[in-house]
């Protein structure tokens, strides 16, 4: 509400069945004064596990096409980090007329060719409605294990290929670095990335390498991932308002001293600044001043 709510249009899904509802709700009264977030109470029936999103995208993704203004619908995590002038920019490069499903594309044994959720990916108003339209054809049907809601196996990115053969995930890649990411600049600049993500890029067909340093990071980033409200924050202050810190000859001494530590303030995955790595702290540096 504080960040990313001040330069788009955000929705945040909330289902009230959740643990953890009740506290969404109360951050949503003390940090969207403005109004800027809207809370979308997400029916429990279309609450399932973490990685299964498919029925809370399609609740999402209805509602979106509802609403004739809504031109792109941008999926992420509550822990993604969005530039929105780069992601808008980016997106007037793209169709308006066929259908598009873009972000950061890889491979996997359940769909294929896929953009990662946690990065964030944008479909624009075609996508949407050619996917609207098939669900509404599949509401109260056991039809089509690659569209419906309700089936397990049911994804965006087989649902889209289904439909059009234009609607495949497009490469998004910046002359090779890529402007969604899956990770934070912390753990990208020092080249802790996993090898499962890796992997899924080197199984694409032609493969799609994956830099383990902060050249994979394009000077036009989207997204970053694992960015957790404090984190977050601090890159938002630092893209507005406060970029000339990034020039100071301290710059690394004074981001390290601000940056957040600990599971507590950085979450389970992303990385603290690397204090007592002064090669590591130029690399995240200079991936900061790009």
């Amino acid at each position: 509400a504080d960040t990313l709510g001040r330069r788009a249009r955000v929705a945040a899904l909330i289902c009230d069945a959740h643990e953890d509802a009740a506290l969404s709700l109360a951050a949503l009264r003390t940090h969207n004064a403005s109004g800027a977030v809207e809370a979308w109470r997400l029916p429990a029936a279309d609450h399932e596990a973490r990685f299964k999103q498919y029925k809370a995208l399609a609740y999402a993704f209805r509602r979106a096409e509802a609403d004739p203004s809504v031109r792109w619908a941008v999926w992420a995590n509550d822990h993604t980090f969005l530039v929105a002038e780069n992601l808008a920019c980016y997106l007037k490069t793209l169709s308006t007329t066929a259908p598009v499903y873009a972000g950061m594309r890889m491979w996997g044994p359940c769909c294929g060719l896929f953009n990662s959720g946690a990065a964030g990916f944008a479909v624009n108003r075609p996508a949407l409605q050619l996917l609207t339209s098939r669900w509404r054809e599949l509401a109260g049907t056991d039809d089509d294990e690659k569209c419906n809601p309700e089936k397990p196996k049911a994804h965006i990115a087989t649902c889209l290929a289904r439909l059009d053969r234009r609607a495949v995930p497009v490469d998004t890649r910046d002359h090779g670095a890529e402007r969604f990411l899956t990770y934070g600049p912390v753990r990208l600049a020092t080249g802790a990335v996993d090898n499962w993500l890796v992997k899924k890029k080197e199984n694409m067909v032609p493969p799609e390498p994956f830099a383990r340093d902060g050249s994979v990071v394009s000077s036009h980033v989207v997204s970053f991932h694992y960015v957790a409200a404090p984190e977050h924050r601090l890159l938002h202050s630092l893209l507005h308002g406060e970029r000339p810190l990034l020039a100071r000859d301290d710059a690394a001494e004074a981001l390290g001293a601000r940056w957040p530590e600990g599971r507590e303030q950085l979450g389970g995955y992303a990385h603290p600044w690397p204090r007592k790595r002064p090669d590591n702290s130029a690399k995240v540096l200079a991936l900061l001043r790009r």
